[in-house]
């Protein structure tokens, strides 16, 4: 995972809908972060990550029609 400080930016191949679902999961499993964001020019941006302490993070995404995740590890 590569690692960020205050912002995430997901390239998405052929998106369903403009916006996702977007719930941040800290390595206990707990929901840290939950919020909607739209997905502009294919890329989904992810900001205000700067209050997590650092570590590593799941990012789960969705939009009824489409679900993934990624990890990452927060500086």
């Amino acid at each position: 995972p590569n690692p960020v400080q205050d912002r995430l930016h997901l390239k998405m191949k052929n998106p369903a809908s403009e916006n996702y679902q977007i719930q941040v999961f800290n390595p206990s499993g707990q929901l840290v972060i939950k919020t909607t964001r739209a997905v502009q020019n294919q890329q989904l941006n992810v900001r205000g990550l700067q209050g997590l302490a650092p570590g590593l993070y799941l990012l789960a995404f969705s939009n009824g029609d489409q679900q993934g995740s990624v990890r990452f590890i927060k500086q």
